[in-house]
């Protein structure tokens, strides 16, 4: 199989045919655009062990048929750039100093409290004296909230985003929240700043990234984040004992601009290609490094 081939079917099923039936499995997304994101990633999924039967059409224009066996279960995130430095790693925030002497911290989830916020205490701390910094939030799917975090990165009390919260029976009947953050910690990192965001960047993650672009503390690089940050939901319990979760609100950017849907666009969009991934090249940070140099 070669580089550049076009997958046509999966298990006898066409490309259009099998993105579309996967609706009935991908439910948790929040635009179409965001779906056709995850559905490509599920292409070939199936449990581990069994057989994915493809047709391709390759580079001179012919056909190829080919029995893939599936070495792992469906769900599996996609794997990450390897950074070409070496990195302390913790639970969830890994941290280093690239070639260029600036000061490059991994989120890879917010699925935590405060050890999150602990984790990047210590991250910060070693790159102090930094004369810039890489936040990598690529592939980070959310969890909580970090205030704490972004308190770290700002001087004063900024407007982070706009909370628009369910306030009546109506549709539309919804009361308007600033939000506001302020420094948190016992300094503040003053360097320029560069958020690495992609597709996969959701929930707490787009969170993160609204509040800091809003606060005008980074350039984001990279392509426009997932786009599923609604707001937190209300339960309610139905007559027949079901319990349904709407989510009752979404949320802005200082300028109320909704992510919900729309995500957060980048100020530099860089999309890494297939030959990026497999020859090692990382066109990302390479571009956030030249952003910070300037």
């Amino acid at each position: 199989m070669k580089v550049g081939a076009e997958l046509l079917s999966v298990d006898e099923s066409t490309i259009a045919q099998k993105m579309e039936a996967l609706r009935l499995r991908l439910r948790a997304c929040s635009s179409e655009r965001a779906y056709q994101r995850e559905a490509g990633r599920h292409l070939l999924a199936g449990d581990a062990g069994t057989t994915a039967m493809v047709k391709l059409r390759t580079l001179d224009g012919g056909e190829q048929t080919a029995a893939l066996r599936r070495q792992s279960g469906p769900g599996v995130r996609p794997p990450g750039w390897a950074v070409p430095f070496e990195l302390t790693r913790q639970h969830f925030v890994h941290f280093g100093r690239h070639p260029s002497g600036l000061g490059y911290i991994w989120i890879e989830s917010f699925n935590g409290r405060d050890e999150i916020a602990s984790e990047f205490d210590r991250a910060l701390e070693a790159l102090r004296d930094a004369p810039g910094l890489i936040l990598d939030i690529r592939n980070n799917p959310g969890g909580f909230g970090q205030p704490r975090i972004v308190g770290r990165l700002l001087q004063k009390q900024m407007l982070v985003s706009i909370s628009h919260i369910k306030g009546g029976r109506r549709h539309q009947d919804l009361l308007k929240h600033e939000d506001f953050l302020g420094p948190a910690g016992s300094w503040q990192y003053t360097g320029p700043i560069a958020l690495l965001v992609n597709d996969v960047t959701g929930s707490a993650a787009d969170l993160f990234a609204c509040e800091l672009r809003s606060a005008g503390r980074v350039v984001t690089v990279g392509t426009t984040t997932h786009g599923n940050l609604s707001g937190v939901g209300t339960f309610v319990v139905l007559p027949c004992g079901l319990v349904v979760r709407i989510s009752d609100g979404y949320i802005s950017d200082a300028k109320d601009r909704s992510i919900e849907v729309n995500g957060n666009g980048p100020d530099a969009m860089v999309e890494p290609g297939i030959l990026d991934f497999l020859n090692g090249r990382d066109p990302v940070l390479d571009r956030a490094v030249r952003l910070l140099r300037k």
